[in-house]
């Protein structure tokens, strides 16, 4: 989770500097720290006393760390950077705690980091058997809206897409997971 948000932070932040784009691996883990997708750290960070799944680290803190540990970081890009990952993270803790029948608020979820066609993106993870193996997969799936849905709402649409189209053959569906929820972001899509 950590590279694929710091690959994408790095296309959103205008100035990205080399010193941020060096650290950013480093910046996204400590970002990370202390909410539901904190993993392992880091080696070079871990040995700076930072724990998976410790406190949640300030901004300041964080390029503190960096500095600390050699890297040349501007506060203003840097800063830029951690708040694009919070969002990011706090959207996605809030969308997975919705009850079923609930549709999340518009103003709770993070706007696409690209260029979309519709409103709404859904990413659904739904796992059961593939009918030509037999064997537990899991696919992840995309499901479109013009409006919001509930979360039960775009389960169903995952779970209709994996099982009536060959691409994916899916049968017997054991497990219906939200990924993310995101909007259309305006400054992507003029």
């Amino acid at each position: 989770m950590a590279t694929i948000l710091g690959s994408v932070v790095e296309s959103l932040i205008p100035g990205m500097t080399e010193g941020v784009r060096t650290a950013l691996p480093y910046l996204t883990s400590m970002t990370l720290q202390g909410t539901s997708l904190s993993g392992p750290t880091l080696s070079a960070i871990a040995q700076g006393g930072i724990a998976p799944g410790g406190p949640r680290l300030s901004a300041n803190e964080i390029i503190r760390r960096l500095r600390s540990n050699g890297f040349s970081v501007r506060t203003q890009i840097a800063k830029r950077a951690i708040a694009t990952i919070r969002r990011a993270v706090t959207s996605q803790e809030y969308v997975v705690s919705l009850p079923g029948h609930t549709k999340p608020l518009a103003s709770r979820i993070a706007p696409s980091w690209f260029r979309q066609e519709f409103k709404y993106y859904i990413r659904v993870g739904v796992t059961g058997l593939d009918s030509k193996t037999g064997e537990l997969r899991t696919q992840w799936v995309t499901v479109t809206s013009p409006r919001l849905l509930s979360i039960n709402d775009a389960k169903g649409q995952a779970a209709l897409i994996v099982t009536g189209t060959e691409t994916y053959d899916m049968v017997d569906i054991t497990g219906i997971d939200i990924g993310s929820y995101t909007q259309m972001n305006p400054a992507l899509n003029k």
